[in-house]
């Protein structure tokens, strides 16, 4: 792949006004005259739909480095008020959005803005499912992958951010073909559509039960054709760059312990490093002396977790990155990749598992300190970098559950020397976070999850 790195990607803006009109008539649908039969067990009958209103607010200290270079004030808020919604027909396909709308924003950039994702949409035609064999067309998630932290295997789509109360990511544009060959063997196909119509990606997947533990393992392969000037010939002409990537996952409990692993062996950091942009697009290095290189990329994860008062789960995770930087390359990518860099809300995580070799999580959850509150909390660190995050969290449920009210703080530091070794440290561009949460949770066919 030699195309440069794409930049990275401003959705199209649709007016305020159609959007919000828009989610009236997809929640009018669902309380409008036409009935919505529900089934005799509580369920809904061939509808199913979930929502979900909240609010979300965060107050980031900015670094003294940062918050001069571009004189901004000592503290960044960000406020976001959404609507989310997920509809089904009988098992005909699924429709899932997030409408939010960012309000009060210190940051110039986003001070005001909506947004409107179509997260899901696709068809299972029921003429091609008989029950053994199943076909979906249409944007989709995979959710790869057994860890909390870090992903080795889970390259196609955005990275799932571990610290973040509310994050939304878009499926992929996939065509779907699974077969169950028995209750134990089961199989995928996935063809995904990329934006450039000069590259596909393909992946394979297979799935097995042996004893307590599940498998997993399969083939991730990505095509791109280009036009090349080449020295002995004139004019371009056209050459087939092919990467692939090899993976394994499983998960299992011996007793109340949890076990928890993945490995991907790519063929070059490209694949080890290639995700999902916000346009649901494969973006990769191009330079070939860092990209043409194998790469293993494998986590392991302990668990245990009780389910008798005092209830509590612990979980640590180690994460091996055979591609990650030496000092050098460290600073290069760096001050490439600083060409850009996009507003976000919160402080990234998705680079944690690109620059180091070493890395690890600790994680405490679901700690009942009263009735209906519960404590958490987590670590994350890159070991060779020096960037650590931790944070703490309360989580107060009420209404059976359905709605939340949820506080973190978080702080962002480096152990290390960030001018040696930048990497992850140089995207902690705060210091300090307060986060809280709002979210209420309502289904108008009474459908349960």
């Amino acid at each position: 792949m030699k195309a440069p790195r794409p930049p990275p990607v401003i959705c199209r803006r649709v007016p305020a006004p159609r959007r919000w009109a828009l989610a009236a008539f997809l929640v009018g649908l669902t309380t409008g005259p036409a009935p919505i039969v529900s089934a005799a067990d509580g369920d809904s009958g061939d509808w199913q739909i979930w929502g979900s209103v909240g609010y979300l607010g965060n107050a980031s200290r900015l670094e003294d480095s940062v918050r001069e270079a571009a004189d901004l004030s000592t503290w960044s808020t960000a406020q976001e008020v959404f609507l989310t919604g997920d509809i089904r027909y009988r098992a005909l396909g699924k429709f899932a959005f997030d409408l939010s709308r960012l309000v009060g924003n210190t940051e110039a950039e986003a001070r005001d803005d909506t947004e409107f994702e179509v997260t899901e949409l696709y068809a299972d035609p029921l003429s091609l499912d008989s029950g053994a064999l199943s076909f979906r067309l249409g944007r989709q998630r995979l959710k790869w992958g057994v860890m909390e932290f870090f992903h080795p295997i889970d390259t196609l789509e955005e990275p799932r951010n571990p610290f973040r109360a509310r994050q939304v990511i878009k499926g992929l544009d996939a065509i779907k073909i699974s077969h169950i060959a028995s209750p134990s063997w089961s199989g995928s196909f996935l063809a995904i559509r990329d934006r450039d119509e000069d590259a596909a990606r393909f992946a394979l997947r297979l799935d097995t039960v042996v004893t307590d533990f599940d498998l997993g393992a399969g083939l991730i392969t990505y095509f791109h054709n280009q036009a090349e000037e080449r020295g002995d010939l004139p004019g371009p002409h056209p050459t087939r760059d092919t990467e692939y990537a090899l993976f394994f996952e499983t998960a299992g409990f011996v007793d109340q312990l949890g076990i928890f692993g993945e490995a991907q062996i790519s063929s070059s950091r490209n694949m080890a490093f290639a995700f999902a942009d916000d346009a649901g697009d494969a973006a990769v290095f191009s330079d070939p002396d860092f990209s043409d290189t194998p790469v293993f990329r494998g986590a392991v994860a302990l668990q245990y977790e009780r389910f008798q008062a005092p209830t509590f789960k612990v979980r640590g995770e180690y994460f091996y990155n055979s591609g990650g930087f030496d000092d050098d390359e460290s600073k290069a990518l760096l001050a490439a990749y600083q060409q850009y860099q996009p507003l976000y809300l919160y402080p990234r995580f998705g680079e944690f598992g690109w620059y180091s070799r070493h890395y690890a999580g600790l994680s405490l959850s679901n700690v009942q300190i009263a009735d209906h509150l519960k404590f958490g909390s987590k670590l994350a660190a890159a070991l060779d970098s020096g960037a650590a995050i931790l944070s703490a969290d309360l989580t107060y449920s009420f209404d059976n559950n359905n709605g939340q009210i949820f506080f973190q703080y978080a702080h962002f530091d480096s152990f290390r020397d960030s001018e040696r070794f930048p990497g992850e440290t140089a995207f902690l561009r705060s210091d300090h976070a307060l986060t809280l949460y709002l979210v209420w949770n309502f289904s108008p066919t009474g459908s349960k999850r």
